[in-house]
């Protein structure tokens, strides 16, 4: 396993898969993310392909510091998760016109969401949003279920050059090339 960051603060997780070829395109293994020592994301070993988690940190190291709504209150995280997943996969587009709200609020909301990505990797359920502000980034997660967004959150504001140097590592691990045994 390597583990960029500290899992008790917010951390990146990434472990090939034993039989796994070390190929960003074609790598298993697993990916999850912490937050406060509360892991999210699948914890098999051979879980997720890792090209879309690898392609969404991309994503958030091109757009640091870019990751903000105006909706989105700092004091008020939970509401925060919640009005994600209902923007991204509960509202249609009546939905959105009947409340007065622009279909680009659907476009932040995906821009603040770190989990999931697209793979296999958080198909337990993990929301995880990230929103930056001036100075910090603010990152929030729970389990959503058949029931709704949880009402228990990990949260934590960290420094920029924190969170993004923590994404940088994991972007570098991932993007080196295969080591071969000797």
């Amino acid at each position: 396993m390597t583990l960029f960051g500290d899992q008790q603060r917010f951390a990146v997780e990434v472990r090939y898969g034993s039989d796994s070829a070390r190929d960003i395109g074609s790598a298993f293994g697993r990916f999850r993310l912490w937050i406060r020592g509360q892991s999210f994301g699948c914890p098999g070993d051979s879980s997720s392909c890792f090209a879309p988690s690898g392609e969404s940190l991309r994503q958030r190291w091109r757009q640091r510091g870019q990751h903000h709504a105006d909706w989105v209150d700092r004091e008020r995280p939970l509401a925060a998760l919640r009005e994600v997943h209902e923007l991204v996969y509960l509202l249609t587009d009546d939905d959105l016109a009947e409340r007065g709200l622009q279909p680009n609020r659907v476009a932040e909301a995906v821009n603040l969401m770190m989990a999931p990505d697209g793979s296999e990797a958080f198909d337990d359920g993990s929301l995880v949003i990230q929103w930056d502000t001036d100075d910090q980034v603010i990152v929030a997660g729970t389990i959503v279920t058949d029931e709704g967004v949880d009402d228990s959150i990990a949260l934590i504001a960290l420094a920029n050059n924190e969170f993004y140097g923590i994404i940088q590592e994991a972007i570098r691990f991932l993007d080196a090339p295969p080591v071969t045994p000797l």
